[in-house]
């Protein structure tokens, strides 16, 4: 199954548009790269492959630039589909004061 992403405001799933085209709801297909290390991917070293963590929107603008970093070294296709869509899932939280972006690992 691998790792999921989703927003979460007021206890709603949030749906966006989708980068890639369409819309959606999760985040996925990026768990080649993590976990992540390093003083620059703060946010991310707390993601567990195999765990859940949450991400409180005080974070979403630090997620959004470690994405970014990690875009470049994602494959063609889901891998980087799945970065974008994660990335604009973090974009969408910051502006939501009670957001939270909840990661499953399997």
């Amino acid at each position: 199954m691998g790792i999921c992403a989703e927003l979460v405001v007021r206890g709603q799933v949030i749906t966006l548009a989708d980068p890639c085209g369409g819309t959606f709801t999760a985040a996925g297909d990026f768990d080649r790269l993590l976990p992540v290390s390093g003083k620059s991917s703060d946010v991310l070293a707390r993601v567990d492959p195999y765990g859940h963590a949450i991400v409180p929107g005080g974070d979403m603008a630090a997620l959004a630039s470690e994405v970014a970093l990690l875009l470049t070294q994602a494959k063609q296709g889901p891998e980087r589909c799945g970065l974008l869509r994660l990335q604009a899932l973090a974009l969408a939280g910051q502006a939501e004061p009670d957001a939270v972006l909840r990661f499953s690992g399997d």
